[in-house]
Order: structure tokens, then C-alpha cells, then sequence
């Protein structure tokens, strides 16, 4: 009789338990999918939308890709191997100083770009393609600058497009690797 006590007890608070459960708040649920619209303005939107999740996919690359970090990644592994240590400084330490160091060159560059391509995009006083070519002409500018006319000439040669007439007609596409090529050249001399 003794142990008739506890066992009730036990099932009775499990009873109520389940009784607040049930009263408990449902989760909404999310629904995601592809459907038609007769708004143009609703595509568009999505568009846009999945251009920037692109972009913020792609942040990583292009940011390697079009400022100086390889350049300087390269040059302190250098100094940590001519100096024979293996580990010392650590990689984690290696990025982060490389990061801080091409925050410092790019910050010109970079403040250029959000006063003529951010801010003005964000208070609604140019296209949202006038902000992109904005922001996309001081790093072009830099790139330029850094970018060996012999390896400018190799992928404008390699590229089936038309001889530029002079630097700022050179395809962005066409820069790029031209500029990764030479700051690799530049790190490794």
C-alpha cells in the first residue's frame, strides 16, 4: 500500500504535464517555395535578393581576389621561414595580421567607395548600377596601380576581346586575374 503512493503520484504529475503540453503556443511553420506573380515588381525583388546572397557567398574570393592580402600572406610566410620557425607565429596569428595590414592599404580605397557608391545607393540619389560602378572603380584604380603591364597584356592577349585603348578600358574580368597573377610575382621576388 506503501508503494501505491508514490506510482499515483507520479502518473498524476505526468497527467498534468501532459496537459500544459498540449496548452502550449504551436510554432508557425515556414513555407518556402516557386510560384507565379503577376508583379513584375515581385521577381525583381527576388532577383535582387538572390543576387546578394551571391555576392555575400562570393565575399570571401573577391576579397582575396582583388585587394593585397595574398601579396602579404605570402610575404610573412616567407619571413617565418627564413627565419626557420615552423609554427611561430601561428597561422591563426599570420591571417590575422594580414587581414589588419590590408584593411590599413585598402581603407583609401574602400572609404572612396562607400562615399561614392554606398551612400549616395543607400539615400536614393543614384541607380542601383551606378552604386556597383562606383564602388567597383576604386578598386579597379587599385588594381591598376598594382597590376604589372606585362601580365595586363598577357590576359588582354589571352581574353577575345578588343585592344583597349588605354587602362580604363580594360575589362574588369580581364583585370582581375592579370592583378592576382602579378601580386604573386611581387610576393614571391
Amino acid at each position: 500500500m506503501g508503494r501505491i503512493f508514490p506510482i499515483l503520484g507520479a502518473a498524476a504529475f505526468l497527467l498534468f504535464g501532459v496537459g500544459q503540453a498540449s496548452a502550449a503556443p504551436l510554432i508557425p511553420t515556414v513555407n518556402v517555395g516557386v510560384g507565379t506573380s503577376n508583379n513584375p515588381q515581385d521577381v525583381a525583388t527576388s532577383m535582387q535578393v538572390l543576387a546578394v546572397l551571391t555576392v555575400m557567398s562570393l565575399a570571401p574570393a573577391i576579397f582575396v581576389m582583388t585587394t593585397s592580402f595574398v601579396r602579404i600572406v605570402v610575404v610573412i610566410g616567407f619571413l617565418r621561414n627564413a627565419l626557420s620557425t615552423q609554427n611561430v607565429p601561428p597561422n591563426q596569428v599570420v591571417i590575422a595580421l594580414s587581414l589588419f595590414l590590408t584593411f590599413y592599404i585598402m581603407a583609401p580605397y574602400w572609404g572612396q567607395a562607400n562615399e561614392n557608391g554606398i551612400q549616395p545607393y543607400l539615400a536614393g540619389e543614384i541607380s542601383q548600377e551606378q552604386a556597383l560602378e562606383n564602388v567597383v572603380d576604386p578598386m579597379r584604380e587599385f588594381m591598376l596601380r598594382q597590376t604589372r603591364e606585362s601580365d595586363l597584356a598577357l590576359f588582354v592577349n589571352l581574353s577575345d576581346a578588343p585592344r583597349p585603348d588605354g587602362p580604363e578600358d580594360v575589362s574588369t574580368f580581364t583585370l582581375i586575374p592579370a592583378f592576382i597573377i602579378s601580386e604573386l610575382k611581387t610576393a614571391f621576388q
